[in-house]
């Protein structure tokens, strides 16, 4: 498997929605998954994702980032990166719920002792 690095700038990346998005910082310590929920949006409109950062203060036992799409019963997992690493990291993602659909977006507990911080850079409702 080849693996290609692309340097970004994160700024850049971002700007074209810095108009339309709120961005939300989750933390949590021990042991714990880390849950944002983004609300319905209200009829015949749409949640979208672009961008999910994270951090891990150590290398994670079973390291995860996930959204769901909560339209169906149980959840429809739309995404999901596994994380291995400690550090900080980034990815767009641009995901779009099902219409007028509530989303969780989920950084998994990275183990005992580890503090795990998840922020929303890009969301909106269309």
């Amino acid at each position: 498997m080849t693996v290609q690095f692309v340097e970004t700038n994160l700024a850049d990346a971002t700007a074209e929605w810095a108009s339309d998005v709120d961005s939300e910082d989750y933390e949590h310590d021990t042991n714990d998954d880390v849950v944002v929920n983004i609300p319905v949006p209200g009829p015949g409109m749409h949640n979208i994702v672009d961008i999910i950062a994270w951090s891990y203060s150590a290398a994670p036992a079973a390291g995860y980032v996930s959204i769901e799409d909560l339209s169906t019963t149980p959840p429809t997992e739309v995404f999901r990166l596994d994380i291995v690493h400690a550090g900080y990291g980034w990815c767009p993602v641009k995901k779009r719920g099902t219409t007028n659909a509530a989303l969780d977006i989920t950084l998994g507990d990275g183990g005992q002792g580890i503090v795990g911080r998840l922020n929303i850079i890009g969301r909106r409702t269309e």
